[in-house]
């Protein structure tokens, strides 16, 4: 528990990678199995990321509160998972590639924000 933040940053960077290593398979209009490696890269990280962060809420959270946040935790969890496909598909018919540059962007904004803590 010692080490969360790390893990925060380590799921930061390998999402930051993973994205970014999408994004150049993508735009290279060559489809191969890059792709479905970099997907799991992201789900490691995406997973990684998640660990982390339910073992950091017992910390924040008092104790008779913590069932609370777990369901809260996860509602929200669950709702963006609902909502991304439909947002990402808008986003990408509207805009095209540039959803993954998006992507990117935001990754690159979680791995300063989590360093900078």
């Amino acid at each position: 528990t010692g080490r969360n933040i790390s893990w925060i940053l380590c799921a930061s960077l390998l999402m930051t990678i993973s994205s970014l290593a999408s994004l150049v398979t993508l735009l290279d209009k060559q489809r191969d199995i890059q792709v479905y490696i970099m997907l799991i890269f992201q789900g490691i990280a995406s997973s990684m990321g998640v660990v982390s962060i339910y073992s950091l809420l017992s910390f924040i959270v008092p104790r008779e509160t913590l069932s609370v946040a777990f369901g809260t935790i996860i509602s929200v969890q669950n709702l963006g998972n609902s909502y991304f496909l439909a947002i990402n598909y808008y986003f990408s018919r509207s805009f095209g590639s540039w959803v993954s540059v998006f992507f990117l962007g935001s990754a690159i904004l979680v791995f300063c924000f989590d360093y900078w803590l």
